[in-house]
């Protein structure tokens, strides 16, 4: 309409100036572009889950009997010490733990590889609960020699009963369904 008669018009004034113009090639036809290709489902990403560590399994045994052994005394162990128990391999004889900021089993000696050799044995991880009690009252000073009589008593009391077997057995049962 308005627009294109006044191309028409500014077109005829500059042909008659004598000015060339120049017109832009026709464009040649495209080929129509070729119909995507349906995407293929291909099988589903499933990220590859590596199995879970022995030592950390064994560490969290050992977590998991003194948190049931002070429930109910929770004075006897404050949580955040059970973040304080951990373990690296060392030279595998002398001391089965040190005090070196936390409590640090050496996972080359024999008794803790046993441990880690047997998980089904609630003897083992019960041995080390208690060894790593015993190093929490050596290291902190709120863990005091009254706690620790209290602790191997309760400790004693449940091993007796069978109450810590039992509990093994339900963790480890967890760990092989994970």
């Amino acid at each position: 309409p308005a627009g294109e008669k006044f191309e028409r018009e500014l077109y005829g004034a500059l042909v008659a100036a004598g000015a060339e113009i120049h017109t832009a090639p026709e464009p040649e036809p495209s080929e129509p572009e070729p119909e995507a290709k349906p995407v293929e489902p291909s099988e589903p990403v499933v990220p590859v889950v590596p199995p879970p560590d022995p030592v950390d399994q064994l560490l969290e045994a050992i977590r998991n009997e003194l948190r049931l052994v002070r429930q109910g005394h929770e004075s006897l162990l404050a949580e955040g010490l059970l973040d304080k128990i951990r373990a690296e391999p060392g030279r595998g004889r002398g001391a089965l733990v040190k005090i070196d900021g936390a409590v640090v089993f050496d996972s080359k000696h024999p008794c803790f590889e046993q441990a880690l050799e047997q998980p089904d044995d609630p003897v083992w991880t019960s041995f080390l609960a208690s060894v790593a009690y015993t190093a929490l009252n050596h290291w902190q000073v709120e863990v005091t020699d009254s706690d620790e009589l209290k602790f191997h008593a309760r400790h004693a009391s449940f091993l007796v009963s069978g109450v810590l077997a039992g509990m093994a057995h339900i963790s480890n049962q967890h760990q092989a369904d994970a």
